[in-house]
Order: C-alpha cells, then structure tokens, then sequence
C-alpha cells in the first residue's frame, strides 16, 4: 500500500512538472492568488505577483500567461504605444499555459487590440512590423484548439487583401507580395480557410488551375466586389488580369485548353503568334472597372443588341469617341464581339483574333498604357449575346 502511495505522488509531482514546468510547492496558492486579483481587477498587482513567481520558477507556464494578462490589462513600463504593449503580452504568451475559459474576454481584447495595430502599420506602410504582429498573433491563436480560436480571421485577410489591391493600383507589386505570401502561408488548412481563394471565382470545368491558388491571383479579380456587373462580366475581367498579370502562366494554362479544345486555331498564324507573343511579354498593370467606361459600353451593346447590329457605331451615328465623351470616359479603346457565350471564348478568341489581320482586339487585351475597364454583356437580337469591352 505504501509503494502505491509513493508511485501516485511520483506522478503528481511528475504531471505538475509537465504541466507548469519548475516544481512549485505553493503553486494552488499561488495561483489562487492571483485569480484572486484578477477578479478584483487588480492588474498591475496581478502584473507583480506573476513576475516575482516567474523569476523564481522560469518555467512555471501559467506565471507566463498571469504576466501577460496583467500586463495588458495594466500597461506596465509604460510602453510606447500599443503596437509595443501587444508584443510584449505576446512574448510571454508564447511559452505560457493555454488559454481557459474562464479568459475568454482577454482572448477578445487582446486580438481586438491586435487587428487596430495591425491596420495602422498596414496604413502606415510600415511591412516589417506589419507581419512582426500577425507572427505574433497566430503564432498564439492559431485555431488549433478551440481555447485558441482567432476571432478575427475574415478582418485580417480583408484589411490584407485591400491594402494589396492599393499596392498593385500603385504599381508597387513587391509590397502586395510580401503581404500576399504571408496569406498564402498561413490560410491553407481547413482551421485556417483562405478567404480569397482564386480556385472559388471560375467555376467553369477544365478551366479550374490549381496552378492560380495563390492568393495574389484573386488580385486579378478587380470587380469582386462591384454590384453593377454580372457574374459573367465579372469572370471576364478576371481573364483580362489574369493574362495581363502572368503571360506566360495564361499561355501554359487557359491559352493550351483553348487550343486543345479547338485544335484548328492553334496552328494558325494568329495561334502560333499569340503563343509567341504570351511568352515573350512582361506582366502589365491589372484593369480596374470604370463605371463611366461601363456606361458607354451599356449604351453601345444594349444598342446594337436591338437592332442585331455589329461595329463600332451605334444606331444614332455615335462613334466610340463620341460615347467616351457622352458619358464622361476617359478611354481610348473599345473591343466588340458577338456570339461568344462564356468568359474564356470572349477573352481567348480576342486574343487570338483570327479575323483580325491587324490583330488590334489582342493589341487592346494587352496594351500597357490602360489600367481602366468597362464591360458589357447584353442580348443581341442576332448572335444571342454581344460584348462590348471599353479601355482606358
């Protein structure tokens, strides 16, 4: 009886050592203690208390976590600013005791505190200390267990993404990417769901790449979030950027399937050009949707539609330039196409251009100067559908 004793005592001992690290004979006391404070909102005592017990037992992991509570609580050593408090609270979280249930509303304040610190660095340009304070967040709740849940998942990817589109506005790709990598890192598990996922925008099969999973691909998708467009005007967008972002990738991926669907073009000379031309050429600046370039883009196609017309001028005489100047677009470019159903037939077959000797709607898909698109898709009394792209 007395060996069995002695063997639960080992493993009591043995368990608190595992648990809380360096054995602390006191410890429930301790730990009482301090719960104590901090239901009496004692911060700055609790703050105290937590460090003179850490020192003397460094790798007691609940003194940690006791220490980082008080600390945010009670801004102690008066930190320069919160950007600086927060990480100090996340250093002594890092090695500390999970989070429990009973901390739920610091779990929620100290994440809150977070996602207001990271928006002013992303504002302020400030990149390093911008991924220094989402390694420190996720590092701690990173979903794993429900005690670590990140509440703010969506925010963080949202305040991401936006500042990413601003950089590549900008023509400051490099930035975009160091922020778009670090999505690309740490979105990629079922706890970790990446909300802008590019493989969700083109549903179409066969058209699906696995190859465009990086998030710096939805970049591409410009007019997510623009309610006067259809899904379809959207999609065809989507394909100019992301031809105009990565050439060579849209040669290998969309142009091949095009090709392999209709072998008959790929070995023409506007075929075997395009091809050329796509592996040769440097990225070009994404487009962006133009509510006035869409304007004049709607009255031409809503226009021509009616009247089973094709061309460049509308029923009333107008020219494009005469639309542009109506509706106040500052474009200098227009495609027009009809009968082609889907994104990808709208976009490739341009690009190939096969009854274009000039080969001018390919010249418009990729000219560098625009960084502005209006596009319309309406019913076309006789080809069924009729596109309208306006470039500026």
């Amino acid at each position: 009886m007395k060996l069995f004793v002695s063997f639960l005592f080992f493993c009591s001992t043995l368990i608190s050592i595992c648990v809380f690290g360096q054995e602390d004979p006191s410890f429930e006391k301790n730990k009482a203690a301090i719960e104590a404070k901090i239901k009496g909102k004692k911060y700055s005592s609790v703050y105290k208390t937590a460090s003179k017990l850490r020192a003397e037992f460094p790798e007691n992991s609940y003194y940690g976590y006791a220490m980082a509570f008080g600390l945010f609580y009670s801004q102690q050593d008066n930190y320069e600013t919160k950007i600086d408090l927060t990480k100090a609270t996340f250093d002594l979280l890092k090695n500390s005791e999970k989070l429990t249930e009973f901390d739920k509303g610091f779990s929620q304040n100290l994440q809150r505190q977070s996602l207001k610190n990271l928006n002013v660095t992303l504002k302020s340009g400030d990149l390093e200390k911008t991924i220094e304070i989402l390694d420190n967040w996720f590092m701690v709740f990173n979903n794993s267990e429900d005690f670590l849940q990140n509440h703010y998942l969506n925010e963080v990817q949202d305040s991401l993404f936006e500042r990413s589109i601003e950089y590549y506005f900008n023509e400051e790709q490099s930035k975009a990417l160091i922020l778009l990598d670090w999505m690309d890192k740490t979105f990629s598990s079922e706890h970790m769901p990446l909300k802008y996922d590019p493989l969700t925008i083109y549903p179409e099969d066969g058209y699906n790449f696995k190859e465009y999973k990086h998030p710096k691909y939805f970049l591409a998708n410009t007019a997510y979030n623009n309610p006067s467009l259809s899904e379809l005007e959207k999609q065809v967008i989507y394909l100019h950027n992301l031809v105009r972002m990565d050439p060579k990738l849209f040669n290998k991926t969309y142009v091949a399937k095009y090709f392999n669907d209709k072998p008959e073009l790929s070995n023409t000379e506007h075929g075997r050009s395009l091809v050329k031309e796509l592996n040769e050429i440097e990225p070009l600046p994404l487009l962006f949707p133009d509510d006035n370039l869409k304007k004049a883009a709607d009255f031409h196609a809503t226009d021509i539609g009616e009247h089973g017309a094709t061309g460049h001028v509308s029923s009333d005489g107008s020219t494009r330039k005469d639309r542009f100047k109506k509706f106040g677009a500052s474009g200098s470019g227009e495609n027009c196409t009809y009968g082609r159903m889907t994104p990808y037939d709208i976009v490739i077959g341009l690009l190939v251009d096969i009854n274009s000797e000039q080969k001018g709607h390919r010249e418009n898909i990729l000219r560098r100067s625009f960084k502005r698109i209006g596009v319309s898709i309406k019913p076309h009394k006789t080809y069924k559908l009729g596109t309208v792209l306006d470039y500026g």
